[in-house]
């Protein structure tokens, strides 16, 4: 089975989805539910401000507002052979399954429904569904998929489409460093999808020389970005920090 690493937060969403249970799940966009008020910190969005208690304390405080239990994440993994590099616990390819693995956990266990696309040796489509019987299926997909070469990521974005509504987060996972599905990511974008990369550095696992980051012209466009170097430790770079997050609105 692959590696699940314990992280308490997915830091490219704002607010973080604390792993505590529904009743502390974070929203990605404003609901009418305020439930808690706390420190200001960077990246959150300045509509966010509650005013009068920032008066009151003193400080910069924001509002938190109840996750929608409704919200579906999507959880897309680019095995396609011609973007993977090295072999066995330090490629592109084993990491990205363990960071598959991960956040497919950690969405589940926050009872998010969740889907997986893999596009590898042959597209591997798994359903949304919620629950612990669903991080069993993941994690068995997970146990067999392998790079091939099925669809390349483009075509991925564009047969996946179709599944991905407003109310719907789609994680990508991959070591490509093309332009190629750069605009079909930005196309779920507009329609309200929200989409996040973590992209893998190829050149890292090879020790060869640092490719251009491509991934700077997502970041750009508001999609926010999370970036894996070989021997870096994943469960901290997908809970750190980044400039660019989803914030509420």
């Amino acid at each position: 089975m692959p590696r699940v690493l314990p992280i308490t937060n997915f830091t490219l969403f704002s607010g973080g989805l604390p792993g505590r249970g529904r009743s502390s799940q974070r929203a990605l966009q404003t609901t009418t539910n305020a439930t808690t008020i706390r420190d200001y910190t960077a990246g959150d969005a300045l509509s966010r401000i509650h005013w009068r208690s920032s008066a009151h304390f003193n400080k910069l405080m924001v509002k938190e507002f109840d996750l929608d239990p409704a919200v579906d994440a999507w959880v897309i993994l680019d095995l396609h052979d011609t973007v993977q590099v090295c072999q066995g616990e330090h490629s592109t390819e084993e990491y990205g399954v363990t960071i598959a693995a991960t956040i497919a956990t950690y969405f589940l266990r926050q009872d998010l429904s969740v889907g997986m696309i893999v596009n590898g040796q042959q597209r591997e489509f798994l359903s949304l569904d919620r629950g612990d019987r669903q991080i069993e299926r993941v994690l068995e997909l997970l146990a067999v998929v392998t790079s091939g070469p099925g669809p390349d990521l483009k075509e991925a974005l564009a047969l996946d489409a179709l599944h991905f509504g407003r109310n719907t987060l789609a994680i990508v996972i991959t070591p490509s460093n093309s332009r190629d599905w750069h605009e079909g990511l930005r196309h779920l974008q507009r329609r309200g999808v929200k989409v996040a990369v973590v992209g893998l550095n190829a050149a890292s696992f090879e020790g060869g020389p640092q490719d251009e980051d491509t991934l700077a012209l997502l970041e750009g466009a508001g999609i926010p970005i999370a970036r894996i170097k070989c021997g870096e430790s994943i469960a901290l770079a997908l809970e750190s920090s980044h400039e660019t997050r989803y914030a509420l609105r």
